[in-house]
């Protein structure tokens, strides 16, 4: 009996201290509350009430119940939901300044070597300097309507793929999609039957 009173000593101590790192890592340091979300359970949050597939018409489902702006936990990290095409606008691009921060990856970005592209970079001087130069490249007069020729033109090469398969709608968007990004980003036009599109579907559809 005297042997155990310390053990369950222990044991209380080091669950105690356990809740309190808890709290003070995965609590917010500011009283500024979240946006209305479904309720989650304690350290798992919402990870089992999110689909791991087609989780967008989760999304909207609850958008329906908590407004064009909800919020869910995931394993203590709270994600901010935009289910409205203007508020995203108003909020990601009128307002990008405030909210161009992005969490910190550490597997792709740390791990893999891809912590300086632009889409992983946090905010600060290196993601303004290439913000700005994107912007000046795909926002001139002269860029805007040369995207605007691709966009057309591969958008009739995707009416005509839907007219001779229209059952592979779903694969014809995302050749599409990708296609007009190498075609502005790397000037590369892909043909209808291409290796290297394949390759790119082929990683795609792996990670």
């Amino acid at each position: 009996m005297s042997s155990f009173i310390p053990h369950l000593a222990i044991s209380i101590t080091f669950v105690g201290l356990t809740s309190v790192v808890w709290f003070l890592v995965y609590q917010p340091c500011c009283n500024v509350p979240f946006p209305p979300g479904p309720r989650g359970l304690p350290f798992a949050g919402n990870l089992l009430d999110v689909p791991s597939g087609k989780e967008w018409l989760t999304f909207a489902k609850w958008g329906e119940i908590y407004g064009n702006i909800l919020s869910v936990s995931i394993l203590g990290r709270r994600l901010v939901v935009i289910n409205e095409a203007q508020t995203a606008i108003d909020i990601l691009d009128k307002n990008g300044a405030i909210y161009s921060d992005r969490p910190i990856m550490g597997m792709i970005g740390e791990l893999m070597g891809f912590k300086n592209w632009l889409v992983l970079l946090p905010y600060g001087t290196r993601l303004r300097n290439q913000r700005r130069l994107v912007h000046h490249e795909l926002s001139s007069h002269a860029a805007t309507k040369q995207s605007q020729l691709i966009i057309e033109h591969e958008t009739s090469r995707l009416l005509w793929r839907l007219s001779v398969k229209p059952e592979h709608l779903s694969d014809h968007i995302r050749k599409t999609t990708g296609t007009i990004m190498l075609r502005i980003i790397f000037g590369y036009e892909i043909q209808e039957e291409n290796g290297i599109f394949s390759f790119t579907f082929l990683v795609d559809e792996e990670w």
